[in-house]
């Protein structure tokens, strides 16, 4: 941000200095024209993406508003100094030559300012979503488990008080174990999921704990046929 600063300062020096015009040159004064415009436009896109992402609040919220308002005052400095050139007579050659370099550079400086600075966010922002994304893993770890152990309690269980021919007991075991080594399968690779799949896998895990904790009270008794 400095480093926008002390160019707008420059640029704005420069400006000052051989705003004497000449000539008039439609095509160096639409070039200029473009130019400042580029510049006015990378200064309100600065502000926005600071303003949009709460940059002009909270700890850092004096030093964002500070670069704002040098920005600003800066290209409004330019934006008149700009109007000088043009009721003096308009850019000479050389002045084009001279301050098109310095306004590339600067609107350089400001795309590349904008663009750390949506970088930066982006990583903090990933950085938030990978926090989530390791307490979910987390959660769908213990309760796969959970679930895992419940139903080799009732799969033994049931072995014992002779539920193994019970058909649709067989066909749910099935299932549920089928289910669970696919759970298996991702855990054992958490990248391939992303937090919406995690949430998805931990809701079914959820809805199945109580149904093979009942299934469990059932074999517990007995089999009998019919």
């Amino acid at each position: 941000m400095k480093k926008i600063f002390l160019l707008i300062m420059v640029m704005v020096m420069l400006f000052t200095l051989v705003a004497c015009g000449g000539p008039d040159n439609s095509e160096n004064n639409a070039l200029m024209q473009s130019k400042v415009d580029e510049a006015d436009k990378l200064a309100v896109d600065l502000f926005n993406l600071y303003k949009d992402n709460g940059l002009l609040e909270g700890e850092y919220a004096a030093e964002f508003q500070a670069i704002v308002d040098a920005v600003t005052a800066s290209i409004n400095d330019i934006k008149t100094t700009h109007q000088l050139f043009l009721d003096e007579g308009g850019y000479t050659d050389k002045d084009t030559v001279e301050l098109a370099e310095v306004m590339n550079t600067l609107i350089a400086a400001t795309k590349e300012a904008i663009a750390e600075t949506k970088a930066e966010l982006k990583a903090e922002e990933d950085a938030v979503a990978l926090t989530g994304k390791a307490v979910g893993i987390l959660a769908l770890t213990e309760m796969h488990d959970e679930l895992v152990d419940i139903v080799n309690e009732t799969s033994y269980t049931a072995f014992v008080n002779g539920w193994e021919n019970d058909e649709e007991l067989n066909s749910e075991l099935e299932a549920v174990l089928e289910f669970l080594e696919i759970v298996s399968g991702d855990l054992e690779i958490p990248d391939s999921m992303d937090e919406e799949y995690i949430d998805m896998l931990i809701t079914m895990i959820d809805e199945l704990i109580p149904v093979w904790h009942e299934y469990l009270i059932i074999v517990s008794e007995p089999y009998t046929a019919g």
